[in-house]
């Protein structure tokens, strides 16, 4: 047989030609996970049953959410959207270093499967406490120049979500996975394990832009790893390109997430900076129909808006298990 690699909690990993899994008396037992790593000693977790009911979320490692999820377990595991698990964040974005704790939030389970991907989890940065309710400590990553939606001095949504360098260089959607980010990325700064676990959501935006106004064919798709909500998403009816939450036959392109009630008000959609309690406008992912270098945002008082360009913003982007 060709040869196993056998690696334990810590990552250690070690080549056998021959695997038992069993005792001296020939009779096997079921283990509730493995760790299995190949020749680069990159070990990975595998279950052969179930995870065992945790008392939180937070009790979850990664892997078992992305078990959960991927098997859609979660009314039985008792995951529910509110519900929120402690990420570090550690590196660098941009030009900036962030090294930071926060939770974040399930804000969809199941969220529009039918054209944006069956079995995921939509998680949301993030929040400066674990309060159960997604719009109360809401807080973003903030920097006063570095995270603009394009890098141009001149204000352009040309090429609209899918060409901007928010979605491909900040965030760093622009990888084959995950577990090779690109370089002073927001995927780059969290935690190994919940990178080997992320799968990409198709989200559906104004991907010509240029303020071409609210056409139907501007709307396609992107596969994303990281995204930024877009307005109907947050229950905003002002969206800035109509088209986006429009419906393709029956279907809506975009519905509002279940973490955002009906009832949302402007001061609950507001957020922090993660390094102040100064409330600043954030970033969403739609560019605006009639301005050709705006993109849509919420304002630090949580009325929907537009920043150019090369304002620099909050972050609190989606991320998908």
């Amino acid at each position: 047989m060709a040869p196993v690699y056998i690696g334990n909690e810590n990552n250690q990993v070690r080549k056998v030609n021959s695997l038992y899994v069993g005792d001296s008396s020939n009779q096997a037992r079921k283990i509730s996970k493995a760790y299995i790593g190949d020749a680069n000693n990159q070990a990975r977790v595998f279950y052969s049953g179930r995870p065992p009911i945790r008392p939180t979320l937070n009790d979850y490692s990664w892997a078992e959410i992305s078990y959960i999820s991927k098997n859609n377990l979660t009314a039985e595991y008792s995951i529910a959207v509110g519900q929120m698990k402690q990420i570090h964040l550690l590196g660098t974005v941009a030009s900036v270093t962030i090294d930071y704790t926060c939770w974040a939030p399930i804000v969809g389970i199941n969220h529009n499967p039918t054209l944006e991907g069956n079995n995921l989890i939509h998680f949301q940065i993030g929040n400066n406490a674990n309060s159960g309710v997604v719009t109360t400590n809401a807080i973003g990553i903030y920097d006063s120049t570095a995270f603009k939606m394009n890098f141009s001095n001149t204000p352009t949504s040309a090429g609209g979500w899918e060409s901007s360098d928010m979605r491909v260089s900040i965030l760093g959607n622009d990888i084959a996975s995950p577990n090779n980010p690109k370089a002073n990325s927001f995927i780059s700064i969290l935690p190994a394990d919940l990178r080997a676990v992320m799968r990409p959501c198709t989200k559906y935006t104004d991907n010509v832009g240029n303020g071409t106004g609210n056409v139907l064919s501007n709307i396609t798709a992107t596969n994303d790893y990281m995204s930024l909500l877009a307005g109907y998403e947050i229950r905003r009816t002002e969206e800035i390109n109509l088209y986006e939450y429009f419906s393709m036959g029956t279907t809506p392109l975009t519905i509002p997430y279940v973490a955002y009630p009906s009832n949302v008000t402007n001061n609950q959609r507001r957020r922090q900076r993660h390094n102040t309690t100064t409330y600043s406008s954030y970033h969403l992912r739609s560019p605006s129909s009639i301005s050709p270098g705006q993109f849509a945002s919420i304002s630090n008082l949580g009325a929907f808006g537009g920043n150019a360009s090369y304002v620099s913003a909050i972050l609190t982007p989606l991320f998908f298990v």
